[in-house]
């Protein structure tokens, strides 16, 4: 930054680097204004810029033993916060000083500062605020006050604008609370080494820390969460073995729509329930809302199945754990909060994950419109490098952006024994394409991925194909890096189709994006699981056993708002899309896990919907995220 000191008079500027400072002189007064954080006032800058840059790092001080406010303020200087009633500084001051029991960080960051000249050199003057000298006792204290009234030669009026940042020490993510603030300092005294605050005037908006404030301990809310769960534990066990015993494919889970629907139909606690939500046939919706406003936490549950193998992914228990999830969330926060908040908290039935892109219709249909943060968990098998692991928040790299696409290529039959030169062999294209790909593969990142099956090869083998069709999956870390490396794909099917004279056309399938990380929300379920007592880490990138490459349209919700999609580990004799993971997904201890980590989701989504502060961070890493 740039100081500048300018003189009316004489309209000279002098120019002194770190710092911006303007002076402007009148016939009674000077006004010097200081951008920028306090720490960079100059040592040239006017006695009540100098003043301020002693008297913050005081103020924000949480160890007063080291650096006392106290000689900053005159006894009987009122302090006044808003419209509240003046508190004076003598009884005010104490309180600050005590601060570090329930605050571990504390600080102003100054964005502008005016330094108000009052008149100097005018001789003695009388002040309306009375200030004492120190007897031996308050000067041992270090409460050295200004001598009596009737020597004021200098006055003063400092104001500055600021934001202020406080960590609480009950938080256990130690999210700091910001605050904007406007303040004014009316300083007195004999000279400028004699300056005190006789009079502090505090404009904020205190509801942010009111807020915090008033939100509830982790550990009750824990034990609100645990316990709404525990009552509703032989239904969620119910629910979660209908669905894994009736395995469905995408778009045909009606079974696993009803069952869920006719749960909470039954349940008597004001939840609206929508069946075929947004115009999808097997997706419904869950709402649950009290009083007016306030945010919207939502859940999404999958269970579809896969082919041949039932539920081989799990989503079983992912519909259990976002199901037990939501119900605690509910409960939890009508216990907790009756009276106090508006706030929503949805359910999401989101069918076909494993094909069909069932979140990519919610979110065309408007699902996640107004949702502050959305929810949901993901099983795996057991860390063989890590089989104590219970959970992890996140996985740098284990979802991928992922397009999908069909490719038929056509030529013209003949005979192939007969009269092979009249065919035109779609074949041949696809045995050229899938070589081309296989080149390609040397070529691309280890982190991208290029995989497909030929769904039709042919008729008969004394039949030149006409037609011919493969199917592909093309991932990639990210949607941007996902585009270069399609095209390149692209190319491969066309070489294919001009090398053997046959027409190429595509087909394509929900594309899904990759999922973006909210750290806000992941730290928040480290913290509640480990709490818990249940071994979770922030990112299971690299552990040994680990899986990583798949996608989900889950990151298409992370697109869209942010989103939490953890893992959880279950013993099983399979990976995932496996007929052994199948089974370690209806066991007893899989279903289990899934309700610790539903508790895990209910404790950060009641934090996100009462917590200022917390909801500001998500949203704001949210937004960062987009911009990556």
């Amino acid at each position: 930054m740039t100081y500048y000191q300018r003189s009316k008079s004489t309209g000279n500027i002098h120019i002194q680097q770190d710092s911006f400072v303007r002076s402007r002189h009148s016939m009674e007064s000077t006004v010097t204004i200081h951008h920028g954080p306090y720490e960079f006032i100059p040592p040239t800058a006017s006695p009540g810029l100098k003043f301020l840059q002693r008297f913050l790092p005081a103020l924000d001080s949480l160890t007063p033993a080291e650096n006392r406010v106290t000689p900053f303020f005159t006894p009987s200087a009122p302090i006044l916060i808003g419209s509240d009633p003046p508190t004076a500084a003598s009884q005010a001051v104490p309180l600050m000083e005590v601060r570090s029991r329930h605050i571990c960080k504390f600080h102003h960051q100054v964005h502008l500062a005016w330094d108000i000249d009052l008149g100097r050199d005018i001789g003695p003057v009388e002040t309306s605020h009375k200030r004492t000298a120190p007897d031996e006792e308050t000067a041992h204290k270090g409460q050295l006050y200004a001598p009596l009234a009737g020597n004021i030669q200098m006055k003063r009026t400092v104001m500055f604008e600021a934001t202020s940042e406080t960590t609480f020490v009950a938080d256990p993510d130690q999210f700091a609370v910001r605050v904007r603030e406007f303040n004014v300092l009316d300083l007195e005294g004999r000279d400028e080494s004699d300056l005190q605050i006789v009079e502090m005037r505090i404009f904020l908006d205190q509801r942010p820390i009111q807020a915090h404030s008033a939100i509830k301990g982790q550990t009750e809310i824990i034990h609100k969460v645990c316990g709404a769960i525990d009552q509703y534990e032989s239904k969620l066990s119910e629910i979660n073995q209908k669905i894994w015993s009736n395995p469905e494919l995408a778009l045909k889970e009606h079974s696993a729509h009803d069952s869920i629907c006719e749960l909470f139909e039954s349940l008597d606690a004001g939840y609206q329930v929508h069946r075929k939500a947004y115009g999808v046939g097997t997706a419904f919706e869950v709402i649950y809302s009290h009083g007016e406003g306030g945010r919207t936490m939502a859940f999404n549950a999958e269970y579809d199945a896969l082919p041949g193998m039932g539920h081989a992914c799990g989503h079983n228990l992912i519909a259990t754990s976002s199901i037990a999830a939501f119900l605690a969330t509910c409960e939890t926060m009508d216990t907790l909060y009756s009276d106090e908040i508006g706030y929503s908290v949805r359910l999401l039935g989101t069918p076909a994950e494993e094909g069909g892109g069932g979140k990519l219709l919610l979110i065309n249909a408007g699902a996640y419109k107004n949702v502050d943060a959305c929810f949901m968990v993901h099983p795996f098998p057991v860390l063989s490098g890590a089989p104590d692991l219970m959970s992890s928040s996140s996985c740098t790299g284990q979802y991928l952006a992922n397009d999908k696409v069909e490719v038929t290529f056509t030529g013209k039959p003949a005979h192939a024994s007969a009269a092979p030169w009249e065919g035109v062999n779609a074949l041949d294209a696809v045995v050229s394409a899938y070589v081309n790909i296989s080149m390609l593969r040397q070529q691309i990142l280890p982190t991208q991925k290029i995989h497909g099956i030929i769904s039709q090869g042919g008729e008969r083998p004394n039949v030149i194909p006409a037609s011919t069709t493969v199917e592909y999956y093309i991932r990639s870390e990210t949607v941007k890096t996902l585009k270069p490396l399609t095209e390149k794909v692209l190319k491969c099917f066309e070489a294919a189709a001009t090398a053997t004279g046959c027409t190429v056309e595509y087909e394509w399938e929900a594309a899904y994006k990759d999922m973006k990380i909210n750290k806000p929300i992941c730290d928040s379920y480290v913290s509640a699981m480990n709490a818990m007592g249940h071994s979770t880490i922030f990112d299971a990138a690299g552990q040994v056993g680990g899986l990583s490459g798949g996608s989900t349209d889950m990151g298409n919700v992370s697109y869209e708002v942010p989103g939490f999609h953890g893992g959880f580990y279950i013993y099983a004799d399979g990976v995932n899309h496996t007929p052994e993971f199948t089974a370690g997904a209806g066991s007893e201890e899989g279903f289990k896990r899934s309700l610790h980590c539903a508790a895990g989701m209910a404790v950060v989504a009641c934090r996100a919907l009462v917590d200022e502060s917390f909801a500001t961070a998500i949203k704001s890493d949210f937004e960062k995220g987009l911009e990556i």
